[in-house]
């Protein structure tokens, strides 16, 4: 990056390189698990997303295009010319992104418990109703709200409370405009991109949202807003829902996410 050095782990070997991007406020650290499980296997880049954990802000502008741009740098600098590409939550956004930029480059997606803010509502309104909701609370207390939906068992409540403390050392220079450019990527930006993904498609589910944007875990067989909305412009996309969990997927249930990965690469021809 010219203004930044974007941090970021690199381990393992073989083709395609599988990058991890984690999701709004989070950190490499989420994917864990898959990193050690792929590396036997491929090589595995996982990065720190700017103005995240010990990665610099910089001067660019906090988008979903421009952390696509980051991650695609990283590629470019190693010399990788296939990669497949994994995104948490915000991190799908940035996974797609990125292979609307480099169709090339990016022969897969992995989009792992992903949402879209505008699939029940219009980019207007899901911006008001964010705005608002710092009016009230302000940006601490809308990241706290946030962050409190992110596990339901109360066995990993130490862990909630954690990763709402990660979330507050976000600064709100860096949430704010990310948070506002998600929901009009979203709104602007996604349907076309998904449409224009010929590539294989893994959407890996655990929980879904309602009309004002309140999380839940998915019901056992049930098709949540976020698989609807993709499969209605990638109707190629493969999903498996994963019903009962929070929205880190991968690290509650870590072992059936590597499992789903490993299958769909190989049903995939993809190693």
């Amino acid at each position: 990056m010219a203004d930044i050095e974007l941090k970021h782990h690199d381990v393992g070997a073989g083709e395609p390189t599988v990058v991890l991007i984690h999701g709004f406020s989070s950190g490499p650290e989420d994917w864990a698990a898959q990193a050690e499980h792929l590396s036997a296997r491929h090589r595995v880049i996982s990065v720190a997303l700017r103005g995240h954990g010990i990665s610099d802000r910089g001067a660019a502008p906090m988008s979903m295009e421009q952390l696509a741009t980051d991650c695609l740098e990283i590629l470019s600098y190693k010399g990788i010319t296939n990669a497949i590409l994994a995104g948490h939550s915000m991190g799908t956004r940035v996974a797609i992104e990125a292979h609307r930029q480099a169709p090339d480059v990016v022969e897969g997606l992995i989009l792992m418990d992903g949402s879209n803010a505008t699939s029940q509502s219009d980019v207007g309104s899901a911006l008001a109703g964010f705005e608002s909701t710092v009016a009230e609370l302000g940006y601490a207390g809308f990241a706290k709200m946030l962050f409190a939906q992110m596990f339901y068992d109360a066995k990993h409540d130490a862990l909630k409370e954690r990763y709402i403390e990660r979330a507050l050392k976000v600064p709100e220079d860096v949430g704010t405009p990310l948070y506002k450019n998600l929901i009009t990527w979203d709104g602007t930006v996604t349907s076309d991109a998904l449409q224009a993904a010929k590539i294989p498609i893994l959407v890996v589910q655990s929980t879904t949202r309602d009309a004002k944007g309140g999380r839940r875990a998915l019901e056992p067989g049930e098709i949540g807003a976020y698989e609807s909305f993709v499969l209605k412009h990638a109707a190629h996309a493969d999903v498996v829902g994963m019903p009962g969990l929070g929205h880190y997927t991968m690290i509650e249930a870590p072992a059936e996410v590597n499992q789903a990965i490993d299958a769909w690469l190989d049903q995939q021809s993809l190693r």
